[in-house]
């Protein structure tokens, strides 16, 4: 089991860890990319699915046997965001201070690339 923070998602509680560098060199790097294009565009519900696979990955690091389908019920507009930063933070993709008041809002992993 790979450290991470404990979260309640759905019925059940999970230790979301980080997403790993073979994750990031496997496509986690370009959805990440690709997230906050989106986001700087506008398109939140484009990039709220794309949220999901990226949490998926880094749950399955820990839950090899998670079923995503099983997930994607559990996830829903009140948690993905806090879900989502979790998994930023954990991973070291941490918005910045001065990005804190709206990070639920738009969770970019690079404050820069913010519109």
């Amino acid at each position: 089991m790979f450290a991470g923070v404990k979260m309640k998602i759905g019925d059940e509680e999970y230790i979301v860890p980080a997403i790993s560098l073979g994750q990031l060199r496997a496509g986690v790097t370009a959805q990440l990319q690709e997230h906050d294009a989106l986001v700087a565009a506008g398109k939140t519900w484009a990039a709220v699915d794309i949220r999901g696979q990226i949490i998926y990955a880094a749950l399955r690091r820990n839950y090899p046997d998670l079923d995503e389908a099983k997930l994607l019920d559990f996830l829903d507009l009140s948690n993905n965001g806090p879900i989502w930063l979790q998994v930023l933070g954990v991973s070291g993709f941490e918005p910045g201070e001065n990005q804190a008041a709206t990070a639920t809002e738009t969770g970019i992993s690079n404050p820069s690339t913010k519109a």
